[in-house]
């Protein structure tokens, strides 16, 4: 029905760039359906782990989450979702066989698995294929699902409400549900970390009262930047200001250099944060502005260490080791932030107090290798991989590798997915009209 050009060198199907809509449709169509039923095997591994704990745990790698993106190189965002859709695969048959048929996607279906009781499965595995990612993350994480109601009751958890001008919903009436003041509360939420594509984000969902309080100090911080002239401050200005104000508070000289804000630029111009990641030119221009310069003299190209002279890592060492690790070096940790300063070869055993000897480690792998189940050689200083560098094992004697991804190139077109994709349709979601069925046998929540 469709033209297309085989490529004999990869044995790859490509699209004609001669072809049309149609053509371009109908790949998009089998490749998501594929992707999604791929990501369904993944899930289905990722069952057979967490119900066989002691066939691959080990102490460099101890959750499901690590294990998955360390033997697949998948992104921490991705890993985290198989394992959760996992984890509540008994609870969702229906969205899951929806998944390996290729019918739902892997971003549908973990918002429901991580915030939807099981008892709606067979009505979200309906649903959810109809909706985008956005939608069906908006209806796991805000309907009201422990509230105790009949099952004509009405609910409107819209962020756009409807409003005649007198403050009343004009689509709704005082018998359509129970109040606002009846509808049981998320738990306060927050989140701030570096996404996959270098960029910071900060995640918050809390109650009225905590909201107001922060409204309030959001509000103060952006009026202060507006009357010290920056007519065109925003919430980021006014985040920004209340960070810089906490930071500014802070007395102890050592709690200072603890989070004080670290730029790397060596004598080429390029610039790094304190975890190696590169910064644009502007970046690092406006940080050096009216930055503290503090030089590194190096030796060779390499930092000149105290050696035995100095049991505890100085500052300026340990920030020029935490630069260089850029977080926990042991193979599979994404652990990036309060690491501690290792010595290799132990203090007690001569070990100087050298960059080459120095590494970075989360708290629970710097537990385990003083428990003796984590080994740790080499120079640290040289790559990973490279002959001398350092080398980890763990307390079974396997070496522990950056990635133990091993893909198998296909030789042959996927079987073909036992479903059938269809994309979501894109409506407007209007949530003052969904209802789910409840199950009356469950147990009814508690006042």
């Amino acid at each position: 029905m469709y033209t297309f050009l085989m490529s004999k060198a990869h044995g790859e199907t490509l699209v004609d760039p001669s072809a049309g809509i149609e053509v371009v449709d109908d790949v998009l169509d089998s490749a998501a359906g594929h992707l999604n039923a791929q990501h369904g095997r993944l899930v289905s591994a990722a069952i057979w782990m967490l119900d066989h704990v002691a066939q691959w745990q080990g102490d460099g790698l101890w959750t499901p989450e690590a294990y998955v993106r360390w033997r697949t190189g998948i992104a921490p965002a991705t890993a985290s979702k198989i394992v959760d859709v996992a984890r509540r695969a008994a609870e969702f048959p229906e969205c899951l066989t929806a998944l390996q048929r290729g019918e739902l996607s892997l971003d549908q279906i973990a918002p429901i698995a991580r915030h939807a009781p099981g008892w709606c499965d067979a009505q979200m595995a309906g649903l959810a294929p109809r909706c985008t990612v956005a939608q069906i993350s908006k209806i796991a994480r805000e309907y009201p699902w422990d509230l105790d109601r009949d099952d004509t009751a009405h609910v409107d958890i819209s962020d756009e409400p409807t409003d005649d001008g007198d403050g009343v919903d004009a689509d709704t009436d005082e018998t359509s549900g129970p109040s606002a003041t009846d509808t049981p509360q998320p738990a306060d939420a927050g989140w701030f970390g570096w996404d996959d594509h270098g960029r910071f984000r900060l995640s918050l969902n809390v109650g009225a009262d905590t909201g107001s309080i922060i409204e309030a100090a959001l509000a103060e911080a952006r009026d202060a930047e507006f009357r010290a002239g920056n007519t065109a401050a925003d919430t980021v200005d006014a985040v920004l200001e209340i960070a810089r104000r906490s930071l500014a508070a802070v007395d102890s000289p050592d709690r200072r250099n603890r989070f004080r804000v670290n730029v790397h630029l060596d004598l080429d111009g390029c610039a790094t944060d304190a975890r190696g990641r590169p910064l644009p030119a502007p970046v690092a221009e406006r940080f050096t502005c009216d930055a503290l310069i503090s030089p590194i003299w190096c030796e060779e190209g390499r930092p000149v260490s105290v050696g035995r002279s100095q049991h505890i890592v100085p500052e300026r060492t340990r920030r020029v080791v935490e630069h260089r690790d850029g977080g926990c070096r042991v193979p599979g940790c994404g652990h990036d932030r309060f690491v501690e300063v290792h010595h290799i070869i132990h203090w007690s055993a001569h070990g100087p107090t050298d960059t080459w000897n120095l590494l970075c480690l989360c708290p629970r792998h710097h537990r385990l290798h003083h428990q003796g189940r984590l080994d740790i050689t080499g120079n640290a200083d040289l790559d990973s991989g490279v002959e001398g560098g350092v080398g980890f094992t763990d307390a079974g004697g396997r070496v522990l590798t950056d990635s133990g991804a091993r893909p198998e190139p296909p030789g042959a077109p996927p079987p073909p997915i036992r479903g059938t994709w269809e994309h979501p349709l894109g409506e407007r979601l209007d949530t003052r009209w969904l209802h789910f069925n409840d199950d009356p046998g469950r147990p009814r929540p508690q006042a």
